[in-house]
């Protein structure tokens, strides 16, 4: 098989995988930039399913920065109650504060305004563009990495903030217009199929061209 054409059968295989077996969380359903952005903090080292719990009601109440800003910070704690996001509330508000000064309340639409944004990384920049301004771009976190290395069988950095070889094998899969659906679907996949321990490789789709399975 060629890389080509095992490219385009990971993304075939991955997709239709997707499509009978994919999660569906409010954040994945929504354009609003901001909304995209709250749901990428409160997902750091939280499981979404926790996440989900309290996201619409959270974003029901705090629609864009200004809501935030006006709000009692012992109020939005309540409405986060358990899920233990002390920091990343302050790092929140802080980001509202600089979306208010910088960007009149909006949520920039470049790789390198978001990157200036207090808390917000490659990944969290990469999913708001891709998400909330559907730009053809395939964020990458630890998860994605992991999916990609094993499956193309290359050599990870172990920082995805310098992932070239992730990057490179990811930028030869042809996106059509799926950017979106792929990275979700690499997510969903690496959390319930591919996971960092114990893979469930048994009747695994993509078993004819993963590297991991022929070590």
């Amino acid at each position: 098989m060629s890389a080509s054409q095992k490219q385009e059968s990971f993304r075939e295989k991955l997709l239709s995988w997707y499509k009978k077996n994919g999660r569906s969380f409010s954040w994945r359903h929504t354009k609003n930039p901001f909304h995209i952005l709250v749901a990428e903090f409160l997902l750091r080292k939280t499981q979404a399913d926790r996440v989900a719990i309290v996201y619409d009601n959270f974003c029901s109440k705090y629609q864009k920065p200004q809501d935030m800003l006006e709000a009692n910070p012992i109020e939005i704690e309540e409405n986060l109650k358990g899920l233990g996001l002390q920091q990343r509330i302050r790092w929140l508000l802080e980001t509202c504060e600089q979306l208010v000064k910088y960007y009149q309340g909006r949520v920039p639409s470049t790789y390198e305004s978001l990157c200036e944004l207090k808390g917000v990384g490659s990944y969290t920049a990469n999913m708001i563009l891709c998400l909330g301004y559907g730009q053809d771009c395939i964020p990458i976190d630890n998860n994605v990495a992991r999916l990609v290395s094993r499956v193309f069988g290359v050599k990870r950095q172990g920082d995805t903030r310098k992932e070239r070889e992730v990057e490179s094998a990811l930028t030869e899969i042809k996106t059509n217009g799926k950017s979106k659906d792929i990275s979700l679907a690499m997510l969903d996949f690496s959390a319930l199929r591919c996971r960092a321990s114990k893979p469930d490789c048994v009747d695994c789709p993509l078993t004819i061209i993963c590297e991991y399975v022929k070590e």
